[in-house]
C-alpha cells in the first residue's frame, strides 16, 4: 500500500477555501494514519517501543470504593468492554498516531464509552464534527459508509452537549496543526523506515 522506506511529508493546509470535502485531509492522500499503522506493522523495535509505552501508560486496572462506579467501569459500552479496554485502545492510538478518539453515547440513566479507530476519524473544516469512515482509500467511490458525528466543544466551561452521541478528541498541540496532532516520533520517521529495511 505504501512505500515505506519513503517517510510522508505532512503538513495541514493553511488556505481552507482550497479544500473541497468538509473535513480536513490528514497527509498525502489523506492516509498519513494509515501510512503510521502500516509502519507500526512493519518495524518490530518501532512496535515494541510503542507497545511497551501503550502498556505503563494503560496500567492493570481501575479501581475505586464507590460500588456504583465500581460496577460501572466493568463494562462502559454495549461490546462488554471495561474501562481499562477502552483506555488501552486511546492510549494506543495516542501514542501511534497523535490523535485518539472517544465517542460518548448517552442513554436514559448513562453513557457508553468507545474507542474509534483514529484510521477512520477525519476532522471537519468547521471543527464542529468528525468524519468516520471505514477505509478512506476508498472513500470516493464508498461515500454511502461515511459517518458524521458531533465533536465535544471544550470552548466554555459547560459542556455543549446538542447530540446523544459525540466524539471527543484528545491530541497535544503542534505548531502550524490545528485539526490533528502528530506522534512523538513524528522527526524520525526515516530512521523507523531504515529499521524495516534492515529488518527485510
Amino acid at each position: 500500500m505504501f512505500e515505506l522506506t519513503v517517510p510522508q511529508h505532512i503538513e495541514e493546509p493553511l488556505d481552507l477555501s482550497k479544500i473541497r470535502t468538509k473535513f480536513i485531509p490528514f497527509g498525502q492522500n489523506n492516509l498519513f494514519p494509515q501510512y503510521l499503522a502500516e509502519l507500526k506493522r512493519q518495524s518490530s523495535t518501532h512496535r515494541s517501543v510503542l507497545a511497551q509505552k501503550t502498556i505503563f501508560t494503560s496500567g492493570a486496572k481501575f479501581v475505586t470504593n464507590n460500588e456504583s462506579l465500581k460496577e460501572y467501569i466493568t463494562d462502559v459500552n454495549a461490546n462488554g468492554e471495561n474501562l481499562r479496554d477502552v483506555y488501552k485502545k486511546l492510549a494506543d492510538d495516542y501514542f501511534t498516531f497523535g490523535n485518539a478518539y472517544l465517542e460518548i453515547v448517552l442513554y436514559d440513566g448513562g453513557a457508553n464509552m468507545y474507542h474509534l479507530d483514529s484510521t477512520t476519524v477525519r476532522m471537519a473544516k468547521n471543527k464542529k464534527e468528525v468524519y468516520i469512515h471505514p477505509d478512506w482509500a476508498k472513500y470516493q467511490t464508498q461515500k454511502d459508509k461515511l459517518q458524521v458525528i458531533p465533536l465535544y466543544s471544550f470552548q466554555t466551561d459547560l459542556p455543549m452537549i446538542q447530540s446523544n452521541r459525540f466524539v471527543i478528541h484528545f491530541k497535544d498541540y503542534e505548531p502550524m496543526f490545528n485539526f490533528y496532532g502528530l506522534p512523538d516520533y513524528v522527526a524520525a520517521l526515516e530512521h523507523i523506515a531504515v529499521d524495516y529495511e534492515i529488518g527485510k
